[in-house]
């Protein structure tokens, strides 16, 4: 039997002079220690270059067809400036008054909010984080702007009038025209560059833009001609008097018109978004876009649109 003297106590031994609680605690002890360590034998261990392997990330995957409904704030930029010239020039062809009167900026320029809604479709391709895509979006609004005004000038000895000698030719012109625009339907088909960063994807856009709008316009043109020279008159004596003398001739007025419903526009666009993945197949989008289109009947229109839409992925 162990020493006493040497620290050793059995728990076994009820002859040693151990207290009972003593004797139970340590029992205890040994026994969580014996179950812990054969627990920790049993575990599994996965070990790698750095120590335990990390699960695999997951990533969202945008590639595939996807569509969706949209709805937003728009806002049309309307420039009339030469919305009347050709009017103007087709009114005066073939006279000296052409060329100067139809290079008149007549009108001005507007602007005119709405609301705008429609849908899109498109198919995204994915490696890794960069995706790209094609996708083709569609909106319904109503964008309304006219303008009116009038132009008065004075023009003298124009290019191609040929005065005779002495004569001055003096044109007084007034120009009036009118101008309306309302923009229905915009279908645009773009190219997307995106990045994949979890759930959410930024991504820039550009492509080509086909619109539908209600076009009408008119101009009129009046004016008078003066013709100013002197006339010499011989006084007895042989003074000369020279007396200024002033013919004038109206001008026939003229006037034109015409209507274009439904008339097709054509343009370019291009904007920022980003879509937010909620599931596996549902994202939520903004978006703000920018149409150009070129000018028509001598009309500039530009298009900007804030909007969000929903939609799903196959």
């Amino acid at each position: 039997m162990p020493d006493d003297r040497h620290g050793r106590e059995r728990c076994d031994r009820p002859d040693q002079r151990v207290s009972p609680m003593r004797s139970v605690g340590l029992c205890g002890l040994l026994l969580a220690a014996l179950g812990t360590t054969a627990f920790a034998a049993d575990m599994p261990v996965l070990r790698g270059s750095q120590g335990l392997m990390p699960s695999e990330p997951v990533y969202f995957r945008w590639e595939g067809v996807y569509i969706g409904g949209q709805g937003g704030y728009a806002s049309g930029g309307f420039d009339f400036g030469k919305a009347g010239s050709p009017l103007v020039g087709s009114i005066l062809r073939n006279s000296v008054l052409e060329a100067p009167v139809s290079s008149w900026e007549i009108l001005g320029k507007g602007s005119a909010p709405g609301a705008s809604y429609g849908g899109f479709i498109g198919y995204n391709f994915q490696w890794d984080d960069a995706v790209l895509g094609i996708e083709a979006n569609y909106s319904r609004t109503s964008l309304s702007v006219s303008s009116g005004g009038g132009l008065a000038r004075s023009i003298i000895n124009p290019t191609g009038s040929n005065p005779p000698s002495g004569h001055t030719y003096t044109y007084n012109v007034t120009a009036g025209a009118t101008a309306s625009a309302t923009v229905t339907d915009i279908a645009t088909f773009r190219g997307r560059g995106a990045w994949a960063a979890g759930p959410w994807m930024p991504y820039a856009f550009v492509g080509v833009a086909v619109g539908r709008a209600d076009i009408s316009r008119s101009a009129s043109i009046s004016g008078t001609r003066y013709d100013d020279y002197t006339v010499d008159t011989t006084l007895p004596g042989g003074t000369v008097v020279q007396t200024p003398v002033r013919d004038v001739y109206t001008l026939s007025p003229g006037s034109q018109g015409e209507s274009k419903p439904g008339q097709f526009i054509y343009g370019w666009t291009a904007g920022l978004g980003v879509d937010v993945a909620l599931t596996q197949n549902v994202f939520l989008r903004a978006e703000w876009e920018w149409v150009q289109f070129n000018s028509v009947a001598g009309i500039d229109i530009n298009i900007s649109t804030a909007r969000g839409a929903i939609g799903a992925k196959f």
